[in-house]
């Protein structure tokens, strides 16, 4: 591996964990009360996101290294999502805040952060949502 491509890709680390940390301070000082399920929401929309183009890249067979999912993830993230309430016009700004923040980065990469938000906040019990 070159320099410039380690050096990439530590950027790209350090971008993430900024915006991890970004969204995560914005959800717990705006919206304490409804951080965990906006970062699920967040998360399934981009999980959703990233299945679709997880499986376009295997169909084209893009040699990009990726984060891979399962569609059994997929299908505990969405049963997780569907046990909530509807969210408030509030938390839905809250979700396209989120998403806003998580924009520049790739599909697999987005998920993951969001993935990261959900399950480093402490907001839930760790049982009540898949790993």
């Amino acid at each position: 591996m070159t320099r410039s491509k380690i050096k990439c890709e530590m950027d790209e680390t350090a971008r993430a964990m900024t915006a991890t940390d970004r969204a995560a301070e914005y959800l717990h000082q705006n919206h304490r009360a409804h951080a965990a399920e906006i970062a699920m929401r967040v998360m399934y929309r981009l999980a959703l996101i990233w299945k679709v183009e997880q499986e376009d890249r295997l169909i084209r067979k893009d040699p990009r290294e990726v984060f891979t999912m399962s569609n059994e993830y997929v299908r505990r993230v969405h049963n997780g999502v569907a046990e909530l309430a509807p969210p408030s016009q509030s938390d839905a700004m809250a979700e396209h805040h989120v998403m806003a923040l998580l924009a520049e980065f790739e599909p697999d990469r987005a998920w993951l952060i969001a993935h990261n938000i959900y399950h480093g906040s402490g907001w839930f019990p760790p049982q009540h949502f898949p790993h």
